[in-house]
């Protein structure tokens, strides 16, 4: 990491990479981290045919899919394409594309990160 006045310069190799949900890893990058009221980006990369249970979010967040393919209920979303979603919508299952994905999200607040599922996942089903 490259620290200037003001400034870092994070690199996605560099950081310490977490697995959740069999197999998909993520990065959290933030401007002060530990602080839950600040904004949160996480860099996702989903393996091939992926699928993520339906959920919500705490916070209003944007998501750009930056490599790949998601399908978002059904809705298909490719290389550039955005998603802006307010809190408490939800939505899914979120599937990727044959050769997986990558995606970059930027949540309003930390605390309003972590996913509340819904449906039987949230009944622990």
């Amino acid at each position: 990491m490259q620290r200037e006045a003001g400034f870092r310069h994070l690199r996605a190799g560099e950081q310490v990479w977490n697995e959740a949900l069999d197999g998909l890893v993520y990065v959290k990058f933030s401007t002060q981290p530990g602080d839950p009221g600040r904004p949160l980006t996480v860099l996702s990369e989903y393996p091939p045919n992926h699928r993520v249970a339906p959920h919500t979010h705490g916070c209003d967040y944007t998501e750009i899919v930056v490599e790949g393919a998601l399908r978002v209920g059904k809705v298909e979303l490719g290389k550039g394409d955005v998603r802006i979603m307010k809190a408490g919508t939800g939505y899914g299952p979120l599937v990727s594309g044959p050769d997986g994905c990558k995606v970059l999200t930027i949540f309003d607040r930390a605390d309003g990160s972590p996913p509340r599922w819904l449906g039987k996942e949230a009944a622990g089903g």
